[in-house]
């Protein structure tokens, strides 16, 4: 059995599903799910900045940000200093500027920068130990969809810690590896995807991760894009087995509220 330390708290981890030529590989102790072998940093910015250029799969739609700012709106003051880390297009950090909110945006996609700057936004290329923000520069930081793309998701998390402000707020969405769905479907799961999400998360590794980096948790809440009823979600749990498409469900993840 092929071994490795687990990148967040160093611990044991043993091979957990196999997809294409990667191995997704568990903690034995908080539970973290890692690629391996991990892509390097030169690798993913490589991707993200092809000749072709990577742009987000939006799933950024009007109903969607409502969704999200449901839960981050308790944390908005009338006007708040916002951080959208991994901004892809920047539908959500336009919505929050359209809030009244001051906003700026990172992302390492050249083109995710050129789409997000179009809506008036303050939009920065690269990755965000790179970019150096000053200390405590922010009231929130979002970041919707990202960490799961990260090779260092602990120095990704002390570099918010940061440049958050005491009492900063980071908020996360984040597919669930240990969702119910996901434990079904095995390596079909849609968020299975080697060189791309590098990094899944559950409840347990949230925790390690946000008490190495300095962050209480606040509250996780077990969903990914909008609430669903019931019915709802069984036609998204039984529509793959029946198409072979799609094999995932709303259920499927976390949004994720973390003070500083």
């Amino acid at each position: 059995m092929c071994k490795s330390k687990c990148i967040v708290c160093g611990n044991i981890t043993r091979p957990r599903i196999k997809k294409d030529n990667a191995v997704y590989h568990e903690c034995l102790s908080c539970h973290l799910i890692q690629e391996l072998p991990m892509p390097s940093l030169n690798i993913v910015d490589d991707f993200y900045n092809t000749e072709t250029d990577f742009v987000a799969d939006d799933t950024f739609t009007g109903k969607t940000n409502d969704f999200y700012f449901s839960f981050l709106s308790p944390f908005l003051a009338r006007r708040t200093h916002i951080l959208d880390l991994g901004c892809g297009t920047g539908m959500f950090a336009d919505f929050l500027h359209s809030a009244g909110h001051d906003v700026e945006a990172v992302d390492i996609s050249r083109k995710n920068v050129e789409s997000t700057m179009r809506y008036g936004i303050k939009a920065h290329l690269g990755f965000l130990n790179k970019i150096a923000f000053p200390e405590a520069s922010f009231d929130v930081v979002v970041c919707m969809q990202v960490i799961e793309h990260l090779v260092d998701p602990l120095s990704e998390f002390r570099e918010v810690n940061r440049i958050l402000k005491h009492g900063g707020i980071f908020f996360i969405g984040t597919p669930k590896w240990d969702a119910f769905f996901p434990r079904i479907v095995k390596s079909r799961w849609k968020y299975y995807l080697p060189g791309q999400h590098v990094t899944l998360f559950n409840h347990d590794s949230i925790n390690m991760i946000a008490e190495k980096s300095g962050f209480s948790v606040k509250s996780i809440t077990d969903r990914l894009y909008e609430n669903t009823g019931f019915s709802k979600y069984i036609r998204q749990f039984i529509k793959p087995f029946l198409t072979g498409k799609g094999f995932s469900t709303t259920r499927d993840g976390m949004i994720i509220v973390l003070e500083k």
